[in-house]
């Protein structure tokens, strides 16, 4: 899906150099030792190109979220606020 340049870009944030580290679970979110290590290993794994985004965040509740690949425009989520 392509992204429509009628977008407001007032309401919308660019991230640049985005990279996508993972997921892990947490046991114990209070352990500080824990957490070092989860984040050693998800940057061990990180993706290796980071990537430009753009957020736009609507100025209501009633709005969609929408994240977009700077490069090649095209629509990557969509999230309907509630």
């Amino acid at each position: 899906m392509l992204v429509s340049r009628q977008l407001d870009p007032v309401t919308a944030a660019t991230m640049e150099q985005i990279s996508y580290l993972g997921c892990a679970k947490i046991e114990n979110p209070s352990s500080e030792v824990e957490i070092l290590k989860i984040m050693q290993l998800l940057n061990k794994e990180r993706s290796e190109k980071p990537i430009d985004v753009i957020l736009f965040i609507p100025d209501s509740s009633s709005g969609i979220v929408r994240f977009v690949f700077i490069y090649c425009d095209i629509l990557s989520t969509v999230h309907k606020m509630f």
